[in-house]
This record gives structure tokens, C-alpha cells and sequence, in this order.
């Protein structure tokens, strides 16, 4: 207590842990495509320092996480972030990406979620409109080229 660390005296020994903060998932996107998408997941407030998180989807493999950072802030509350590089083409997919923190002060995991995608419906409706458009473009042509040959016709025929 009182920013100090473990302490002993008369035979009684007190040792209080702090529980993580509530995990945030946090999307980090850069101009440059090649460097893609990160999710960052933090945590902060816990003591004793040692904490584990990672990351879980059953909707994709998910490649090797940068490394756990673990610091303190300038008002002395521990932090700690995990960041994951979303592969290329993930955005193409649906998806649901789980962040865990395990630490002893705790009796259950923490998570949070970040989903990702276009629903089935909201996909359906972009095919659609892909259809109109080639229909549309279709009968431009095909009236560009009916009036072509219609001209053409008058003319060889003056």
C-alpha cells in the first residue's frame, strides 16, 4: 500500500493483488497496404506484474503475436498491451478475434471480442448490385450498338 512494494514485520504478512482492468481492443490502421491491420489489446492496473494475455479465433488462424509489452505510466499503474497483425486478405472474411488476460489476482479469464466482416445479408445485397450494374452496362452496349448499325444503314442507303 501506499506505492510501496512487499512488506514484513511481527509475524504478518499482507499481500494485496490488483485485478486487470477490463481488456480494449484497439485497430490500428497505417496508409502504407503492405503493412496492413493491428489489433492491439491492453489491459492495465494489475499487481502483481506478471500477467499473460493472448489471442484466440475459431474463424482463423491467427499467425505469431508481436511481443507483451509490460510497463507503468507515469502515475505508476501497470499496463500492458499485445499486439496481432491481422494476415492479408482477412478482410475479405468474417471473423470474431478473442483477447484473454490471465492473471493470478484473477478466478476467470478476462476477454474481449473485435468482430470483423460484412454480414451474409449485407453481402448478398453487394452481389445484387454487382448484377445490375453488368445488366446495365449490357443494354448501353447493346443500345450503342443498335443505334450504330441504324445509322449506319441511313447512310448507305443516302
Amino acid at each position: 500500500m501506499w506505492e510501496k512494494e512487499e512488506e514484513q514485520g511481527n509475524g504478518t504478512r499482507l499481500i494485496v493483488y490488483t485485478h486487470p482492468s477490463q481488456p480494449e481492443i484497439y485497430l490500428k490502421v497505417t496508409t502504407n497496404s503492405e503493412d496492413g491491420m493491428t489489433l492491439a489489446c491492453r489491459t492495465s492496473g494489475f499487481y502483481p506484474g506478471d500477467i499473460t494475455m493472448s489471442w484466440n479465433s475459431t474463424d482463423l488462424s491467427l499467425p505469431e503475436t508481436g511481443p507483451l509489452r509490460i510497463w507503468k505510466s507515469q502515475h505508476g499503474v501497470a499496463q500492458a498491451d499485445l499486439p496481432l497483425v491481422l494476415p492479408s486478405g482477412f478482410q475479405l472474411q468474417r471473423l470474431e478475434i478473442l483477447c484473454i488476460v490471465h492473471h493470478l489476482s484473477l478466478s476467470e479469464p478476462l476477454y474481449a471480442s473485435y468482430s470483423h466482416g460484412i454480414p451474409k445479408y449485407e453481402a448478398m445485397a453487394y452481389q445484387v448490385v454487382e448484377y445490375l450494374n453488368i445488366l446495365k452496362l449490357s443494354l448501353v452496349f447493346g443500345l450503342t450498338v443498335a443505334v450504330s448499325l441504324t445509322v449506319i444503314k441511313r447512310c448507305k442507303s443516302q
